[in-house]
């Protein structure tokens, strides 16, 4: 990255405004010159990585645009990065690397534990097999459970299975 900034021109004008103070005419009104913070200046070759990282990193939390630039200008800067990140194609499909496109959430409602499960699909099947296999063989199987009235909720499987495992 370092031999990528010595080659921008304007990596290398901020490095003379954060060495000597002094800035070109051209720069005088940029927002780099105007903000306090620390924060680094991409080299414009190295963009593509850093918007993949901030937007289809599993991490990254699927953001709008808006919000992916809010947290990219909290360390960096480019002169486009709006219309970078507005136009920034989306890569990542909406699937884990499991082949899962389906998240359980059940909660306790007492000591709010939250189990968070991934499913290919919303089956009853794969449905009832998760309540089995983490929650009522790991914590014991729950007096009362609210749904979405989902199928796979509503399901004879579902409703066999919670008869049975009840207290």
């Amino acid at each position: 990255m370092v031999r990528e900034q010595s080659k921008d021109p304007l990596c290398s004008d901020i490095q003379d405004y954060l060495e000597n103070g002094t800035l070109s005419e051209e720069n005088s009104n940029q927002i780099w010159a105007k903000r306090k913070p620390v924060f680094i200046r991409y080299p414009t070759a190295c963009w593509k990585s850093l918007l993949q990282e901030y937007h289809d990193s599993p991490l990254s939390g699927n953001l709008a645009y808006q919000r992916t630039v809010l947290r990219l200008r909290d360390k960096y800067y480019w002169p486009t990065m709006l219309s970078d990140v507005k136009e920034f194609p989306v890569t990542h499909s909406t699937h884990s690397l499991q082949g899962n496109n389906h998240v359980l959430v059940i909660t306790d409602y007492f000591t709010k534990w939250v189990e968070v499960i991934a499913l290919p699909d919303q089956t009853a099947m794969k449905t009832s097999k998760a309540l089995m296999d983490k929650v009522i063989l790991n914590h014991g199987s729950p007096k009362a459970i609210v749904t979405d009235q989902g199928s796979n909720f509503t399901s004879e499987l579902f409703s066999s299975l919670c008869k049975k495992t009840a207290d």
